[in-house]
């Protein structure tokens, strides 16, 4: 999965889960943060990728979230089941897992084979 790809996911899964909203993602993995920011509820995502200069956006029914991305031109399926998401990218045909505790991700990137961790 790219990374910018994988910060949008650990940022909305975050936002969805904890309810807290931030201006950037700070990726352990890169040492610096990736400017997102936008709207994460219970209804839909719209949220910016600063960097990419795109959209990450879909609507929210009872925990799955159907996003598109827009600057990678591809869907990505998230599901959320109280503090734990796993979920499909279409771009890269992968699986992913996580877990969010308060404002810090742990995502399982299952092309890459190793975790990720983020914070917002």
């Amino acid at each position: 999965m790219k990374p910018n790809t994988r910060a949008a996911i650990a940022y909305i899964a975050a936002s969805f889960i904890s309810g807290k909203t931030g201006s950037a993602v700070y990726d352990q993995a890169q040492a610096r943060y990736i400017s997102i920011s936008g709207t994460v509820n219970k209804s839909n995502v719209s949220v910016f990728d600063n960097e990419q200069s795109c959209h990450v956006s879909g609507s929210v029914n009872a925990g799955n979230l159907n996003l598109y991305h827009y600057g990678d031109k591809h869907h990505i399926n998230l599901q959320v089941s109280g503090n734990k998401f796993n979920g499909y990218d279409h771009g890269n045909s992968c699986h992913f897992s996580g877990i969010v505790t308060g404002r810090s991700v742990s995502l399982y990137d299952f092309e890459e084979k190793t975790y990720f961790n983020y914070s917002i």
